[in-house]
């Protein structure tokens, strides 16, 4: 399913991992805009800065084993 993924360059792999994290990200933050009316802002707002964290070592991790893999 993913043999595409590893068998691209390091450099284009890179590049598809950053593309694909920049527009779930931009998907994500159009939604969030999109909802975040007045009552619901001040929530939304706590719960951003609780979710960086974990989702830059699931992006690290998940950068990190798929350029370290072993060459066919």
């Amino acid at each position: 399913m993913s043999d595409w993924l590893h068998s691209l360059p390091v450099v284009w792999m890179a590049a598809v991992v950053f593309l694909s994290t920049y527009a779930a990200a931009a998907m994500i933050q159009w939604v969030v805009t999109r909802l975040a009316t007045e009552e619901r802002a001040h929530v939304m707002k706590g719960v951003s800065p609780g979710l960086l964290p974990p989702l830059g070592i699931i992006f690290g991790l998940l950068v990190a084993f798929l350029s370290e893999r072993t060459p066919p």
